[in-house]
């Protein structure tokens, strides 16, 4: 039967190794950490991207879409001019 006065001062019985594997638990428990959080961070940065196109997508359809009614104005307009300068027999 195992006492205290058999543990004595030894116990844990190499107190440098069980530093050693704690410091190690945590130094794991800090890689996996990081890990999953820069793995955490890709993902965000891949819906962020995603998000980016698509609001440049919609900018270039906005800008493409006001040229053709600027064209479309500028059209009329000089279709217009012609008849009100020509005579009227013409």
């Amino acid at each position: 039967m195992r006492g205290s006065a058999s543990r004595g001062s030894c116990w844990p019985p190499n107190r440098r190794a069980w530093r050693t594997a704690g410091d190690q638990r945590v130094e794991l428990l800090n890689r996996n950490d990081a890990i999953n959080l820069d793995s955490q961070l890709a993902g965000e940065q891949v819906s962020q991207l995603q998000k980016l196109r698509e609001i440049q997508l919609e900018d270039l359809t906005s800008k493409a879409a006001f040229q053709g009614y600027v064209i479309q104005q500028q059209a009329a307009s000089v279709a217009a001019t012609p008849m009100v300068l020509s005579p009227a027999g013409q």
